[in-house]
């Protein structure tokens, strides 16, 4: 694939990632997931480079609006399916203990975090991602301390 044919491409990945999260957010979960599942499918077929022609796995945006909508299994499978392409990811990382805790499973939740917070050990400390966590340790102690 060269040049305007790779741009093509890439455009037609983000439309269809855009579309599906649309979906998604107007609660038309079949339409969404199956856009969102096709722009993964788009995705993957431009092959791998550094830096990466696509910048946000749509697998991550799919687990993402699906546990908003509260279908945890769902997203923890979305996510754990971009673990496949990204081992040690630690947005799909993040993103299985959010839906573990947003869940309510506790010990589920500390494990992921912990895996997370692993995958991330050397990243920027004032990152959302790595605060949350952090965060959830602690309402677990407080919690705990009851």
């Amino acid at each position: 694939m060269h040049g305007r044919d790779r741009v093509v491409k890439i455009l037609g990945t983000a439309s269809f990632e855009l579309r599906g999260d649309t979906e998604m957010g107007k609660s038309n979960l079949e339409d969404g997931r199956k856009l969102l599942q096709r722009a993964a499918k788009d995705e993957k077929e431009l092959g791998y480079s550094e830096p990466p022609q696509y910048s946000r796995p749509p697998l991550e945006v799919l687990g993402a609006a699906l546990t908003r909508a509260g279908h945890y299994q769902e997203a923890r499978d979305a996510y754990k399916k971009d673990l496949e392409e990204r081992p040690h990811s630690g947005f799909a990382l993040y993103g299985i203990a959010n839906a573990w805790e947003r869940e309510g499973k506790h010990a589920e939740a500390a494990k992921a975090y912990h895996e997370f917070l692993d995958a991330w050990s050397h990243a920027d400390p004032d990152l959302s991602q790595i605060k949350t966590a952090q965060a959830y340790f602690q309402s677990q102690t407080v919690a705990q301390a009851k």
